[in-house]
């Protein structure tokens, strides 16, 4: 089976599988039989040598392409990706790990903006 990493939104874990969530629907869903823990491993192997990773794991049973990251609703307890186009996928995750990957994800965007200033001086 080939995944297509480009268009990934989500892996979500399903026992000792992990149900894999496109972003375009013209993708069909699938289930793999690999756990989400193994699949975190081969995922971040492959972003060695970028600055931040694409992939995040949320919890034992998500993973999610920041990359597509729309919004964050902590009072919704839900996190919006899109394709920046037709796309929009609502995903439900947890009241604590949403305010836990605000606060951190806003900690990486405060950081790249001091960084840019900094090389503009």
């Amino acid at each position: 089976m080939v995944i297509n990493l480009s268009k990934l939104a989500c892996v979500v874990a399903d026992g000792n599988y992990s149900k894999l969530i496109y972003i375009d629907k013209k993708f069909p869903s699938s289930l793999i039989s690999v756990g989400i823990s193994q699949l975190a491993e081969i995922l971040k192997k492959g972003e060695v040598n970028q600055e931040r990773p694409v992939f995040l794991r949320l919890g034992r049973s998500l993973i999610i392409n920041q990359s597509y990251l729309l919004n964050i609703s902590i009072p919704k307890q839900r996190i919006l990706l899109t394709d920046w186009g037709e796309n929009v996928l609502p995903i439900k995750v947890p009241k604590q790990l949403l305010k836990q990957y605000k606060d951190q994800y806003e900690a990486m965007q405060k950081t790249e903006t001091t960084e840019a200033d900094n090389q503009d001086e």
